[in-house]
């Protein structure tokens, strides 16, 4: 029973071309393409998103500041400059000042403005 199981195993890798070998180097075409060769050997690099958004739930104009809410888990340290961006344009700087709860934390408008919605990024 193993072996059967195997050989069906085996059979339907080779069908979806999962067999495990390497598939061939795509070569130019004869129109006049690159002779470099199109594949690399170099396995692509991940790198972990590093960035910290989070979202203006409220300001206040009057005493320049507002108030960040952070993903869960991730939250910025006092003094940390960040960028307040409206539809992709950035439209203010502020800086954490605290005091933090749950996943909010207060922060003074350095320059610029803000309104709820808008996103505040670290870089």
């Amino acid at each position: 029973m193993r072996f059967w199981s195997w050989c069906l195993l085996s059979f339907a890798l080779a069908a979806c071309g999962c067999a495990g070998g390497r598939s061939p180097a795509v070569t130019p075409s004869s129109k006049g393409g690159s002779s470099s060769s199109v594949r690399s050997n170099t396995p692509p690099r991940v790198v972990a998103n590093r960035i910290l958004v989070g979202k203006v739930m409220r300001a206040h104009v009057a005493g320049k500041f507002i108030v960040i809410s952070f993903p869960p888990g991730r939250m910025p340290q006092l003094e940390q400059l960040f960028s307040i961006y409206r539809g992709g344009l950035m439209v203010g700087q502020a800086r954490i000042s605290g005091p933090q709860m749950d996943d909010a934390i207060v922060a003074d408008l350095t320059s610029g403005e803000a309104e709820p919605g808008d996103e505040a990024r670290d870089r």
